[in-house]
């Protein structure tokens, strides 16, 4: 009995089913009917440029300004600027340069611009991150690559400041002389451990944390720097401003000309995409009151409102 109940039900939905018009008149309206043909149009909406368009309900919108490239003027820019910083840095009684390095990044997935940002006890240094993959991660990972580049390239070793505890981690290993390079980022990191290693011995090279920020307010520096807690705040501080400078930097020249385009897109989409609630909602409230009268009450697997 239960069978024939199910097949007599499904029966009696399609038969309401068949006979039910959009509230337009359309006899087989459907999602794209709903959302350009349903109803009045908005005066102005901007009408799909293509099939793409037209089916998803989603404007195409132009590309952002490219990243720059390991290969472009910015780059070298950014490796001469460090080489400069580490030159007019005296080197601490231990014979290595105190430097702190951040990686910063504004906006989200393909729209973000990345920076790197340097600092030492006479000056700062910044750059744009290059490549495609623009996060705050790779920024991190490639203003270390960077210093070591430069300090491979002057034959001299430093001691690192990073708030970012994973790549403290990573690079601590590496120059412990660990062949296990972390997943993430890896081709920076293979060339981290090529710059770190052939021209200085890994142990001359330092890295060590420091809070982001002002966090933490009882953390000291290890021996024999527990001394020094304002002086590597205040590096890692300005080494943030320096790379948060940069991000806005690149923001405004690659992201921020084509903000009101993707503003308009928002809107464009959020609007159509209500449209197509109301009327398939509307469409479907008439199936109920069409079942209810000829039928009795809806099964609840056929519609829920």
């Amino acid at each position: 009995m239960q069978g024939v109940n199910k097949t007599r039900t499904k029966r009696n939905a399609g038969a309401a089913l068949a006979s039910l018009e959009c509230q337009c008149g359309n006899p087989l309206p459907t999602r794209q009917h709903w959302m350009w043909e349903c109803g009045p149009q908005p005066a102005g909406r901007h009408q799909p440029a293509c099939y793409m368009e037209r089916s998803l309900g989603v404007p195409l919108v132009s590309e952002p300004g490219p990243a720059p490239t390991a290969t472009e003027h910015s780059h070298t820019q950014l490796q001469r600027a460090v080489v400069e910083l580490l030159n007019r840095t005296p080197a601490r009684s231990d014979g290595r340069i105190l430097l702190a390095t951040d990686g910063s990044a504004i906006g989200v997935q393909w729209r973000a611009a990345a920076a790197c940002g340097f600092a030492t006890t006479t000056a700062t240094a910044e750059g744009p991150v290059w490549g495609a993959d623009q996060t705050p991660g790779v920024a991190e990972i490639l203003a270390v690559l960077v210093v070591l580049h430069a300090a491979a390239t002057l034959g001299v070793s430093v001691h690192l400041l990073v708030d970012n505890l994973n790549v403290v981690r990573a690079l601590q290993k590496i120059l412990a002389g660990s062949q296990t390079l972390p997943p993430f980022g890896f081709g920076h990191w293979h060339s981290i451990r090529a710059h770190a290693c052939p021209m200085v011995p890994p142990s001359r090279h330092l890295v060590s944390w420091v809070p982001s920020h002002g966090k933490k307010q009882s953390w000291r520096p290890p021996d024999p720097w527990s001394g020094q807690t304002s002086l590597w705040r205040e590096l890692n501080d300005k080494a943030d401003k320096a790379a948060e400078r940069a991000c806005q930097s690149q923001y405004h020249r690659r992201i921020r000309p084509s903000e009101p385009e993707v503003a308009a897109a928002h809107t464009w989409a959020s609007e159509l995409m209500k449209q197509l609630h109301e009327s398939s909602t509307a469409y479907a409230m008439r199936f109920r009151d069409l079942y209810e009268a000829d039928l009795g009450s809806v099964p609840a697997a056929y519609i829920q409102i």
